[in-house]
């Protein structure tokens, strides 16, 4: 597919060689009024910093370039119509969630979804309605939601009216996406598929399906992920007579801000620009170039999680350029082995209790990736000079599946108090703690605190993971005051 013409890169360059005098907004005006140290960092893109004014088209309402760039974004992925999202896939998401549910319908979801679907279902005001993920007991990894497990819950209940679908998941796994969008149009429900880690599953047959081709009416997608957008900017694809399209626009426009970055947009087109052109290339080379790390490292005794080792049933792709290491087979959890890493020049994208993510994208040609392979075989022969006898009984997020007392949005406006940690057990929580990454939250508003859920937050937080919530140190806990 041949596209050269990118509309709103066009009309940026035409308006800029017009010079005409900028009365309007920003205020650094292309940089003029920027500091001399820091015209070297953000002096470029200042150029191209502008405003809704007529020549560069509005992202509220577009009827011009940025309008036309969207449409060849939804001609790029076979789409009804795609919106270029500037706060992020989460921003795409609730806005979908808010245009299709109101106040005591029931969203259908994996316990084990991003944080940003629990934001939009406060709110909107729905009832969640949850499937608990099973779980790889090697890796300790949530598995893709099974067509059976969905089928029992639309059975039990007659409300349901958006399902929430998270493929990818962050570690890359597929499940059986076309089965049960199929199921749940059987039962005329919209599908929303949150395919934040996905945007670029159409342009490789190595990869499984994505949302699109599964029939899934909504996709918000994260092209800053693993192609070449900025980071925050995202776009959102819509398929089918089950979106209430004007209601959609209308939830996007509240959902962000009436100032969008040009920046941000430019970096969307230039993404979607490079997926036309020479993107697809890339991005097969840069997995041919990973197929041959994961074989090497596999050979170097290296734990990878491996498609051929999972429940068939459940997962039916995997994005191998998602790397995941077991660590724990060198006796260390991923937090331990994530802090060797960095010290030998490797960031890895996730640690958690079993093992670290490797994120490849198309930045990352064969060089790159053969650096990364020297130094993790490093890494390795380091670890069997130094045997560990340590053992303790892995973290088990499965078994921690909270009770709802409280619907999220009734809890989110509840009165609050600031309780001691240990003082919180049995009490019903008035905030969202999550670990992340990968941001799937622990305890959400309304969820009763057990004694597993305490004692599962202290053994995170002693081994080094990210806790986000009200008080990171956990020395307190938001609790609900009115029941």
């Amino acid at each position: 597919m041949k596209q050269n013409n990118w509309p709103l890169k066009q009309a940026l360059e035409e308006f800029r060689n017009l010079k005409q005098m900028p009365l309007h907004m920003p205020g650094h005006k292309q940089g003029r009024s920027l500091q001399a140290e820091w015209l070297h960092i953000l002096g470029q893109a200042a150029i191209f910093d502008y405003t809704e004014i007529p020549a560069t088209d509005d992202l509220a309402q577009p009827i011009g370039p940025i309008k036309k760039s969207q449409e060849l974004l939804a001609q790029l992925y076979g789409a009804d119509q795609s919106f270029y999202l500037i706060n992020g896939t989460s921003g795409g998401i609730m806005a979908s969630m808010l245009a299709h549910l109101k106040a005591g319908d029931e969203v259908l979801l994996s316990r084990n979804s991003h944080r940003s679907i629990s934001q939009g279902v406060i709110l909107s005001g729905a009832t969640p309605v949850y499937i608990s993920p099973e779980f790889d007991e090697k890796h300790l990894l949530p598995l893709p939601l099974s067509t059976q497990a969905i089928e029992a819950k639309l059975q039990e209940h007659q409300n349901i009216r958006l399902c929430v679908l998270t493929s990818p998941c962050y570690y890359g796994l597929i499940g059986d996406l076309i089965e049960q969008v199929e199921l749940l149009h059987k039962y005329d429900i919209p599908v929303l598929i949150d395919e934040a880690h996905g945007a670029h599953l159409n342009f490789s047959k190595n990869l499984g399906i994505g949302g699109l081709e599964a029939g899934a009416d909504l996709v918000a997608q994260s092209p800053h992920k693993i192609l070449s957008s900025f980071t925050q900017s995202s776009w959102l694809h819509i398929q089918g007579p089950r979106v209430d399209k004007e209601r959609l626009k209308a939830s996007l426009r509240m959902m962000q801000s009436t100032s969008a970055s040009y920046i941000l947009l430019l970096s969307l087109e230039a993404a979607m620009a490079q997926m036309y052109t020479d993107g697809p290339e890339k991005l097969n080379t840069m997995l041919d170039n990973v197929k041959r790390l994961r074989q090497n490292l596999v050979n170097n005794s290296f734990s990878l999680l491996n498609l051929n080792e999972l429940n068939s049933n459940l997962v039916k792709a995997h994005d191998i350029s998602k790397v995941y290491i077991n660590t724990l087979e060198f006796g260390l959890k991923g937090y331990e082995a994530a802090e060797l890493l960095r010290a030998k020049g490797i960031e890895p994208e996730l640690s958690d209790y079993a093992g670290v993510l490797l994120m490849f994208t198309l930045a990352d040609d064969r060089a790159f990736i053969e650096q990364v392979e020297t130094k993790l075989l490093q890494f390795a022969s380091e670890q069997k000079k130094k045997p560990r006898s340590q053992k303790t009984e892995p973290l088990s997020w499965a078994d921690l599946q909270p009770e709802i007392i409280l619907n999220p949005r009734e809890a989110w406006f509840a009165g609050k108090e600031k309780v001691s940690f240990d003082q919180t057990e049995n009490r019903i929580a008035g905030e969202t703690i999550t670990i992340y990454p990968p941001g799937v939250p622990i305890v959400l508003p309304g969820e009763l605190i057990s004694k597993e859920i305490l004692t599962y937050l202290k053994q995170i937080k002693a081994q080094g993971g990210n806790i986000v919530c009200d008080d990171p140190t956990l020395n307190t806990l938001t609790i609900c005051t009115t029941n």
